[in-house]
């Protein structure tokens, strides 16, 4: 993951230095030297990943090519802040897995705590050159290794044996899309949300499910489903009235229809995800 967040902020940095239209203003050397470091910052987090590894006798993680976006700098910040999310997402469970294994592994806990903290600190930054407040809020959400697997695989290029080697032991999905372009729902959006997959689901056999904050997933129904040329598209309600999901990162994940009351139910049930969702 660092290695790619690593590439990604270098190709940010070299679309910045090309926007003549933003150097000279008070905010442009904030922003270059932040992204600066944050760069160097990524690439000593791939190195301690895989010095961890190394320790523990598993395969390291080796830079893959990646499939970064031609984006303008409003939306690079965005996805930077998304990509920070889904990092922070997981990285505890990182922290509870050698936690849980104990001896040589307990002072990784230490060293994916030091990330998570310097990774919130970057996600301040991206915030707020995007005029939010700085922390979005009180509990980030956890949505667990399969899908974060998933969404980050989507920026590696094929062939990257990273990919295959992680895939041995976490599963991903087919893409869960939130049209247009992902999703920023407000108060007022009470007609639902667009998705897509690349597959045929119905009402009756198929639901939504969303993940925030530390709070229990809930689910929504299907409605205006259409089939045409192998995709689906649907809509379905976004709980944007109960207050834990009106702050930060949702994962919504398209389920077999059931009652799923953790996140490891929902994530053994997801067919296509992560839908990625963020409120302001």
């Amino acid at each position: 993951m660092s290695s790619s967040r690593s590439a990604y902020f270098n190709k940010l940095l070299e679309n910045i230095s090309k926007d003549a239209d933003n150097q000279g203003k008070p905010d442009y050397d904030y922003v270059v030297g932040t992204i600066t470091a944050i760069k160097a910052q990524e690439e000593l987090h791939a190195l301690g990943v895989n010095a961890a590894l190394q320790a523990a006798g598993r395969p390291t993680v080796a830079p893959c090519k990646y499939l970064i976006p031609d984006l303008s700098f409003v939306e690079a910040i965005t996805l930077a802040n998304t990509f920070t999310d889904v990092v922070l997402g997981v990285l505890p469970q990182a922290q509870t897995v050698f936690a849980a294994d104990g001896a040589k592994e307990l002072p990784y806990v230490n060293l994916f705590g030091s990330v998570i903290a310097q990774e919130a600190e970057q996600n301040g930054v991206f915030r707020s050159v995007q005029r939010k407040i700085a922390s979005s809020a009180p509990f980030k959400t956890t949505e667990g290794p399969t899908f974060a697997f998933s969404f980050l695989k989507s920026f590696i290029a094929p062939g990257c044996p990273v990919v295959d080697l992680v895939g041995k032991y976490v599963p991903s999905y087919a893409p869960l899309t939130v049209a247009p372009k992902g999703a920023a729902p407000g108060a007022s959006d009470n007609n639902g949300l667009y998705f897509s997959v690349p597959g045929k689901v119905t009402a009756a056999e198929h639901q939504i499910y969303y993940i925030t904050g530390q709070n229990v997933p809930i689910s929504d129904d299907l409605y205006e489903v259409v089939y045409s040329n192998r995709v689906t598209t649907f809509r379905a309600k976004f709980p944007f009235a109960s207050g834990g999901f009106t702050k930060g990162l949702t994962i919504a994940a398209l389920v077999k229809k059931g009652t799923y009351t953790t996140i490891a139910d929902v994530a053994a049930n997801t067919l296509y995800g992560p839908g990625i969702i963020e409120v302001q």
